[in-house]
């Protein structure tokens, strides 16, 4: 199961810093909420995490005063729905966001976590990607709504201030930096959160209308000019999977027509990359200093973590709240977990490719729901790289009956 293009797939990083504050309408403290969302971050790619050369010292610390969570995966490994279900708590199944084709309407009617805190009293600002359709109109629950239409420039960015339009200069990182940070130090009589969602580091992508992109500029980076030499000279460390060839991948060796077929200069890294993503969460009245977790958290816990810590009653959702892992609490806790992909006509290679798969500690099943007989299993304690399936190996069978039939139960969940 290999990622085709970084664009379609969203790779994030998750920062809720907390630190209390005083309502004059709440006899107790809540907390302020700051919930960052960086798209196509790769999980390994901060240096507290090991990079090699990447320094991330603002980032890091989050980690360091707070928790680190070392298994952090999303359930759809797409923008849209993966950006749905941080928000709503849900798996893209449940949400309707199943892909990046004009959601817009859609996406005004989610119940979000933002959207139940503002109903229970909290401030609260959106501030960055929204990208759910190319409507850049604020949606409902946010007090303060600064955003742009689908992905964005990251220069010369034309952005929708509360329903205005303006065009402010400069780098579209430090422009919404400089947004969030306003909101933060205005004065607030209640407790407030900011949801603030960074373009950076996705590639600069021409998006049409109806979702699909001018894969010309797929590649195209554009870093703020005082950071465009920064790395010069570093070598970039790769996966053993990276640029091989899809062997022993029938959905991906298939002949699509007018396609090439998929050979080791169009392969690149393999699912398991774009699934994980960094997780890091700063809560010093709760969680202690320096946690690291080696449980599965998902993308749909945040939405209930958020509202449990924020003592909000949350509707019943796919994810559940992270708060006892926070607290230092072991226990009974998710074993296996649901991976979810729908058929995309944006990326023609990826036709016909939509699947339900399943992931343990140490196996993966990826069931394709259009291709006969092309599915896939891993070993991931003797491949984490997922470069050798062994669904039609010897001996095989039994995982594999054990695998479908835990899958077929989280569907059913």
């Amino acid at each position: 199961m290999r990622k085709l293009l970084a664009v379609t797939v969203l790779i994030v990083l998750i920062v809720a810093s907390i630190g209390l504050a005083h309502s004059n309408q709440q006899p107790h403290p809540r907390p302020n909420i700051i919930f960052i969302l960086v798209d196509d971050l790769r999980w390994d790619e901060l240096s507290i995490a090991g990079h090699p050369f990447l320094k991330t010292p603002r980032i890091d610390r989050i980690g360091k005063e707070g928790a680190l969570f070392r298994n952090a995966f999303m359930t759809t490994p797409l923008c849209s729905p993966s950006r749905a279900s941080f928000l709503t708590g849900n798996y893209a199944h449940t949400h309707g966001i199943t892909d990046n084709v004009d959601r817009s309407v859609a996406s005004h009617k989610l119940i979000t976590f933002p959207l139940l805190l503002h109903q229970a009293g909290y401030a609260t600002a959106f501030i960055g990607k929204w990208h759910m359709g190319n409507d850049d109109s604020p949606r409902p629950g946010f007090d303060r709504w600064v955003s742009f239409k689908g992905q964005g420039s990251y220069l010369s960015a034309e952005i929708n201030e509360d329903g205005r339009d303006v065009k402010p200069s400069g780098y579209i990182t430090d422009i919404l930096n400089e947004y969030a940070v306003e909101f933060i130090r205005r004065r607030h009589d209640k407790p407030f959160l900011v949801y603030l969602a960074h373009k950076a580091i996705h590639p600069e992508v021409m998006q049409h209308g109806d979702g699909s992109i001018n894969m010309a500029d797929a590649e195209r980076f554009i870093p703020a000019e005082r950071h465009r030499n920064l790395f010069v000279g570093k070598k970039i460390p790769r996966r053993p999977s990276a640029m091989q060839s899809p062997t022993g991948k029938p959905a991906l060796e298939r002949k699509i027509d007018d396609l090439p077929p998929l050979g080791a200069k169009t392969a690149t890294a393999d699912h398991e990359e774009s699934i994980r993503m960094p997780l890091l969460v700063r809560y010093p009245p709760m969680i202690k200093a320096g946690t690291v977790r080696d449980e599965f958290a998902l993308n749909i816990d945040l939405a209930p973590t958020v509202l449990e810590l924020a003592g909000v009653s949350a509707p019943k959702v796919d994810g559940r709240s992270l708060v006892p892992l926070l607290n230092g609490v072991g226990g009974d806790w998710r074993r296996s977990f649901l991976i979810e992909y729908y058929s995309d006509r944006v990326i023609p290679r990826v036709r016909q490719m939509g699947y339900k798969a399943i992931r343990t500690e140490r196996w993966k099943y990826i069931h394709y729901i259009e291709l006969d007989g092309m599915d896939e299993l891993y070993d991931l304690s003797a491949d984490p790289y997922e470069m050798k399936n062994i669904i039609n190996q010897p001996g095989a069978g039994r995982t594999l009956e054990a695998m479908k039939h835990e899958l077929e139960g989280l569907q059913k969940n």
